[in-house]
């Protein structure tokens, strides 16, 4: 799952399958932002920090080869 935005109150995630689901700010930590990867434990989510770094590192090598 991937926080695709955030309005407000309400984080939208997109789920593997391409669906959209809105779950309340309150169940995420402080410091989430879009993009990152998130799991759910319970009633909470947290952000997966291997995979967000994995993912945006990969964007960062794709821009690059774009530039070069």
């Amino acid at each position: 799952m991937i926080i695709e935005r955030i309005e407000e109150d309400i984080v939208i995630i997109e789920l593997e399958d391409g669906k959209h689901i809105e779950v309340s700010k309150n169940n995420f930590p402080e410091n989430i932002k879009e993009g990152d990867f998130v799991f759910k434990s319970e009633d909470n989510y947290f952000v997966d920090v291997d995979k967000t770094a994995n993912l945006r590192e990969k964007i960062t090598e794709l821009q690059s080869s774009l530039w070069n």
